[in-house]
């Protein structure tokens, strides 16, 4: 009876791993072309640049905000519901916005993005 009970709960904890692995696995995969933000400095100064999408925000009626952090080469990948999503970096550029700005999420699949901060 007790390797039955033991054999029911491994057996269950690798279910749960099992799916818990399933969902995690990213449905929105993209690049985020950074190299068109301008950088601004004052003449005959030093300057950092400032850093511009470090972060891709998915925003969806009614739920919070998720974040998807920028790789250094500008890749991104995260798991998200399916539906209607606007999109923008953080931090913001100066002036411009993400292209496109909007994307769906399909209940099957995974959504492709190729994304380019353009100025206004």
């Amino acid at each position: 009876m007790i390797r039955l009970s033991l054999l029911a709960v491994v057996v269950a904890a690798i279910a749960a791993c099992t799916a818990a692995a399933r969902t995690s696995v990213p449905n929105v995969r993209g690049i985020l072309d950074r190299g068109s933000v301008a950088v601004t400095c004052f003449p005959g100064e030093p300057c950092d640049p400032r850093i511009v999408g470090a972060f891709v925000v998915f925003t969806h009626a009614g739920r919070l905000p998720v974040r998807a952090r920028v790789h250094a080469d500008g890749s991104f990948a995260l798991r998200l519901p399916p539906g209607a999503y606007t999109i923008a970096a953080a931090p913001p550029p100066l002036t411009g916005q993400v292209t496109p700005s909007r994307a769906r999420v399909p209940r099957k699949g995974v959504l492709h993005l190729r994304l380019a901060v353009r100025g206004d």
